[in-house]
């Protein structure tokens, strides 16, 4: 059944076939003496895939030392084989999303593959043996399979998303019980189809750890960068618990040469950058897990299981009352940002969360005053990311110092504040706003041997839930528009609306 399978989905009228552009660059690249003019006037008969493979060139993820200009520049610069597998991919991602069904979830799925894709580049510019263009390809084509047959053999494969969505496992596992075949082997078969490098197949279908050992040496290197990718990739869209955080992370160091810190480094920006590149290819992905929200989930179960093992010992020894406190304390720790010693984002959540069913309850008013420091990558770029961190720790303290209960300050991510304060009139809010603009203009202190100050933008929204039903989003997406008002009109102050 297995080989049936694969065979249908490759001669399905549903599989989109590949645009005649992007068959033609193939085509091209397979020639040894094309010229880069060659290549150039094929794509530019497509001015969507011109536009999209200028923007990837000039994007922060590829890191390019100039600004690409011209097509002829991009080809140079990234090289034809580059050019081949970013036309490639491009053009099957707009084929997918012409051919879709109405009972998918496109969205999680385009989200797992960004990241994938993504890390997948970024670790293997760490590894610096296998190349960069390809893993990326390959990290958002691994699970190309999955999609395909979904859409080509709904009868089969539909029984297979059911089950996974009623008892959620590895769902490479619950395809090799029910259809023979993985999805990893679909997406291999039809990009062989589509004429990528054998050795990049052959790759995305080992990825998910299966044969990795029975590859050749550079086969298998491209396949456990695509491994350690789609474990981030899922760990990322929720679909494995933050609690493997540091499971996933020792696996990823296991298989891919780099320093813990870089590794950090990577999972630290990697949601800004999957936004960057669905942006790029235009695909809808949802909002995603952050690095922060992880590392709270994996502080919570190991405090749990840590707590849960202290009760124990204490219930042995009678010592229940210290264990109590010591769980107070872990929870303490686990609801602060362990660089500023505010609350974090998740505490934030829970926090406006409950004001506003409080408020809306007592019909009373709600403040929330979002801060970003002005110019923060131009003081990292400037005076370092210690120096960066250090402000942080400014900022963190000054809001503990000016916003006392009622108001609730928390780091929301970055180098972006927040507080929420209870109860406030308009007037107070907007006091308490300029007194902790004022406040973080004077923040003075010493980097090595440089005077180091800085402003902050505020934006922030009075909302009377007495009237205004406002979710916790509307609420933060209103104090957000304020605070890009704030920024736009020339930082270093506060824009508020009712």
């Amino acid at each position: 059944m297995s080989q049936e399978i694969v065979d249908r989905v490759l001669a399905s009228p549903a599989l989109p076939s590949m645009p005649g552009v992007a068959l033609r660059v193939v085509e091209l690249t397979q020639q040894e003496d094309v010229s880069v003019n060659e290549i150039v006037g094929v794509i530019r008969n497509d001015p969507a895939l011109t536009a999209k493979l200028l923007q990837t060139a000039n994007s922060p993820l590829f890191g390019l030392s100039r600004k690409v200009g011209s097509l002829e520049q991009a080809t140079v610069i990234l090289g034809l084989r580059s050019v081949k597998v970013m036309a490639l991919s491009f053009s099957l991602v707009t084929a997918m999303q012409k051919s879709q069904v109405s009972d998918f979830d496109y969205k999680r799925y385009w989200r797992r593959s960004m990241t994938t894709a993504v890390a997948a580049k970024l670790f293997a510019q760490e590894h610096k043996v296998v190349r960069q263009d390809e893993c990326f390809v390959g990290g958002l084509l691994t699970d190309i399979g999955l999609l395909a047959a979904r859409q080509c053999v709904p009868e089969l494969y539909g029984p297979v998303l059911a089950q996974f969505a009623a008892a959620p496992r590895p769902i490479q596992e619950i395809e090799a019980e029910m259809l023979g075949v993985t999805h990893p082997h679909i997406s291999a078969a039809m990009l062989r189809k589509w004429s990528l490098p054998d050795m990049l197949c052959d790759a995305m279908a080992a990825h998910h750890g299966e044969g990795l050992r029975a590859l050749p040496e550079r086969t298998r290197m491209i396949a456990e960068v695509l491994h350690a990718a789609s474990l981030v990739g899922e760990l990322f869209c929720g679909d494995v618990d933050g609690g493997k955080l540091e499971d996933i992370k020792a696996r990823c160091l296991s298989l891919i040469p780099m320093p813990p810190e870089n590794l950090e480094k990577i999972l630290d920006e990697l949601q800004s950058n999957v936004s960057q590149m669905a942006s790029l290819f235009q695909v809808e992905i949802g909002e995603g897990i952050s690095y922060e929200d992880l590392r709270t989930q994996a502080t919570l179960l190991l405090a749990t299981i840590s707590i849960s093992a202290e009760m124990e010992r204490a219930q042995a020894t009678s010592r229940a009352d210290a264990v109590q406190l010591k769980l107070e304390e872990v929870n303490q720790r686990a609801s602060t940002d362990g660089l500023t010693q505010v609350a974090n984002r998740l505490a934030f959540d829970e926090h406006l969360a409950s004001v506003r069913a409080r408020a809306i309850e007592a019909g009373e008013s709600l403040g929330l005053i979002m801060i970003d420091i002005d110019h923060f990558k131009r003081l990292n770029d400037t005076y370092g990311h210690q120096a960066g961190d250090e402000a942080l720790r400014q900022v963190g303290r000054c809001l503990m110092r000016r916003c006392a209960d009622p108001a609730f300050p928390a780091r929301y991510g970055g180098e972006e504040f927040a507080v929420v304060v209870t109860g406030p009139s308009e007037r107070a809010l907007r006091e308490l706003a300029e007194e902790v603009r004022r406040e973080i203009g004077r923040i003075y202190f010493v980097f090595g041997r440089d005077p180091v100050t800085f402003t902050a933008s505020l934006g922030a929204v009075h909302v009377d839930l007495g009237a205004d039903r406002s979710t916790p989003a509307e609420i933060i997406e209103r104090a957000d528009m304020c605070l890009y008002e704030a920024k736009r009109s020339g930082r270093n102050r506060v824009v508020i609306a009712a």
